[in-house]
């Protein structure tokens, strides 16, 4: 089956019906489509389109712009107004020197659903209405209204994938605020997310990525073999890489740096918004304990180098390692799972991918809360030196200096000395 006629198969089982359509959009065979919901964004849309317009020698050929101004049923008329006027602003021709389309999904009868209504839906809809406007070997890049990126964004993410296929993820930093209690509620954020990426990286877990919604590019194959973007309204990012690691590989690519936005935001039910948000009540972001990461890691070594073994001899091999990993193996009914793989899968390498798919990312977050009754979560202050000593690093006390360390690791073509830019 040739990709053409799989994104043709995928539209037929997997689109999202309703009253949408793709406006300010001519054409077809785009190379790629950076792909933006926006929620009563205003000024923070036309900067976010302003600094993507702005690439290193101009607006590549061949490339889209798609704002989904989106709102659900139940959405107030304050932020209703603020998507009209978005939108009266897109269709007057503001940005008509350059290729940039939208989707109405805000105005009457084209509101979204209360049921599945949320980013992931909004997301899934302009993916699903620019497709047949992409060529086969084309790209979906996910981007927020109120992000900044830079000047080389879109020419790195093309030189990656003329050697990559599947889904990826871009390097990222939220900017942090100039007052407290805000600016050290985002530094615990972006702890707990790098030091979690870092804890799965280290137990030799293959979902060892960031989820965030601003940083996903897949392949267009990649994202109808995913069969399209999650519709849940937060978390949908987690569950869509989930998916494209399974059937596509996911990657990390560097080069160029998304900045997320630090602001407080009621948009989701969980995420960079609500954390800030919820440090007005001085409730920080807490971190995983080190030793959840190192069961983790035993655990998952112990599988590859045992596939020989029957469920009861592993799940005796997990009960040596931690009582709290057997038991949650136990509940997650991993005997009559395993004896399943081992039926289906004869070779070895089949039969631990097979795994891996079976306790994948969600999976392994569920068996790190499991753990937590014995290992709790505690405040970044204690799990930061803790992480640091399990990794073999430096140890570090030091929260904002530990972030530093963090960006710097996952960000090496920097200059080691530009801190300023680390810290902005």
């Amino acid at each position: 089956m040739t990709c053409h006629k799989a994104q043709q198969r995928y539209l037929q089982r997997h689109a999202f019906s309703g009253p949408w359509t793709l406006e300010g959009v001519q054409g077809d065979q785009y190379r790629g489509a950076v792909v933006i919901p926006a929620l009563a964004e205003g000024d923070a849309l036309w900067a976010t389109l302003t600094a993507l317009l702005s690439q290193r020698g101009g607006w590549p050929d061949g490339w889209l712009i798609v704002v989904v101004i989106n709102a659900r049923e139940d959405c107030n008329a304050q932020r209703l107004d603020d998507n009209l006027r978005d939108l009266q602003q897109l269709r007057s021709g503001r940005f008509a020197h350059a290729p940039v389309g939208w989707v109405d999904a805000t105005s009457d009868e084209h509101r979204l659903p209360l049921k599945r209504g949320g980013v992931g839906l909004a997301r899934k809809i302009g993916c699903d209405l620019v497709l047949p406007h992409l060529a086969d070997n084309g790209l979906l890049v996910h981007l927020d209204a109120d992000c900044r990126v830079e000047e080389t964004y879109l020419h790195t993410i093309e030189d990656y994938f003329i050697c990559h296929d599947g889904g990826a993820v871009l390097p990222y930093c939220h900017p942090l605020p100039d007052i407290e209690p805000l600016r050290t509620a985002m530094i615990c954020y972006e702890l707990y997310l790098r030091c979690h990426r870092q804890g799965l990286h280290w137990a030799g877990s293959p979902y060892a990525y960031h989820a965030i919604g601003s940083t996903m590019v897949t392949t267009v194959a990649a994202y109808v073999k995913a069969g399209g973007m999650n519709c849940r309204q937060a978390g949908e990012d987690f569950y869509f890489l989930q998916q494209v690691a399974k059937t596509s590989g996911m990657g990390c690519l560097d080069g160029t740096v998304v900045w997320p936005s630090s602001r407080i935001s009621q948009r989701t039910p969980f995420g960079t918004g609500q954390v800030i948000a919820a440090s007005a009540g001085d409730s920080l972001q807490q971190l995983y304990h080190p030793m959840t990461y190192a069961v983790l890691r035993d655990w998952l070594r112990m599988v590859s180098e045992h596939q020989q073994d029957a469920a009861e001899q592993l799940l005796g091999r997990a009960a040596a390692i931690d009582s709290g990993l057997h038991d949650f193996l136990l509940r997650e009914g991993f005997s009559e799972r395993w004896a399943q793989l081992c039926r289906t899968h004869e070779k070895k390498e089949r039969r631990l991918r097979a795994f891996h798919e079976w306790f994948d990312g969600l999976k392994s977050l569920r068996c790190i809360h499991a753990l937590g009754e014995s290992y709790p979560a505690a405040a970044a202050v204690e799990q930061v030196p803790r992480l640091f000593e399990l990794w073999g690093w430096p140890v570090c006390s030091d929260l904002e200096e530990a972030l530093v360390q963090l960006r710097r690791r996952d960000l090496p073509w920097l200059d080691a000395g530009d801190v300023a830019f680390l810290l902005d």
